[in-house]
């Protein structure tokens, strides 16, 4: 991918520890080009504005990342709330927020699921 022709690697990645995408609205191409690059990532981080280019939207992007054996998460100052688990269409309307997702099974998985806050009802505002 194009990742790691940039990084110069182009045979094997041995391991990548944090990976943040800011490309200014181009998040959703970056990580769709960086599929090999991922398979050798702990943990992912990007930004959603809900202005990102060609129309793309965030849930593809998280089911792609939940498919590549990430969770992801929107990260506040001290807490993360889950994203697919508790999918709300509002979501996709334009807002800034950060997005942390990690590797099922890497030990950052674990410390995030420690963080999460895990219910959120349908009626109340979460300030991210």
């Amino acid at each position: 991918d194009i990742v790691a022709q940039v990084l110069g690697t182009n045979t094997s990645l041995s391991g990548i520890d944090l990976l943040h995408v800011d490309a200014q609205g181009f998040d959703p191409d970056v990580l769709k080009g960086a599929t090999r690059t991922l398979n050798h990532t702990a943990v992912v981080t990007f930004e959603y504005e809900g202005t990102w280019c060609c129309k793309a939207t965030l849930r593809p992007v998280l089911q792609d990342l939940s498919a590549q054996g990430f969770e992801c998460w929107w990260a506040g100052q001290r807490r993360v709330w889950p994203t697919l688990q508790c999918w709300d269409p509002q979501w996709e309307k334009p807002h800034w927020s950060n997005v942390i997702c990690a590797r099922q099974g890497h030990p950052w998985h674990l410390v995030l699921e420690r963080m999460a806050i895990h219910r959120v009802s349908k009626n109340s505002t979460v300030d991210l």
